[in-house]
């Protein structure tokens, strides 16, 4: 198999190490400007609506209209990493997970956790019904080891809804 699980362990340790470097140390938590990140850099560059469309090839007002659509989240990434180089910049773009705290390994925990729980808890009414049910202990021996199993599988039942 091409990509292995293995090979998407060392994968999502590697990217938990780069987002960690490049975004942990305060950058990530940065709000886009009210003006957008397009408008601001410009007119804080000094380059004029109609300099900028110049150095794109169109026309002042398709710049503007840019501007909007960025602020709308409307423009695509190709489009902005090219106003980017005419402005002597580079475009940033990343997926990082929601807390700024947590790994990519952190949220297979997490998911991997409350996958186990919701199978352990069909099992374990199911038991109780048939008066079998395990001590607290075993039951929580069991959660942890399912949730090893799955998070270690990828199994697709952690990106199901719950």
């Amino acid at each position: 198999m091409a990509n292995s699980k293995e090979q998407r362990k060392t994968q999502r340790r590697f990217l938990d190490t780069k987002l960690s470097n490049a975004f942990r140390a305060g950058t990530l938590s940065l709000a886009p400007p009210r003006a957008g990140w397009l408008r601001s850099i410009r007119e804080a560059l000094g380059i004029s609506s109609r300099l900028l469309a110049k150095r794109l090839g169109i026309d002042m007002s398709a710049v503007l209209r840019l501007e909007e659509r960025e602020k709308q989240k409307k423009v695509s990434l190709e489009t902005l990493e090219r106003a980017a180089r005419a402005m002597d910049c580079r475009l940033v773009y990343a997926i990082v997970p929601v807390n700024d705290e947590e790994s990519l390994d952190d949220i297979l925990e997490r998911r991997s956790l409350r996958v186990a729980e919701k199978i352990i808890e069909e099992v374990d009414h199911s038991m109780r019904l048939e008066k079998q049910s395990i001590s607290d202990q075993e039951n929580y021996v069991q959660l942890k080891r399912l949730a090893f199993e799955l998070k270690e599988k990828l199994d697709a039942r952690l990106w199901k809804d719950l």
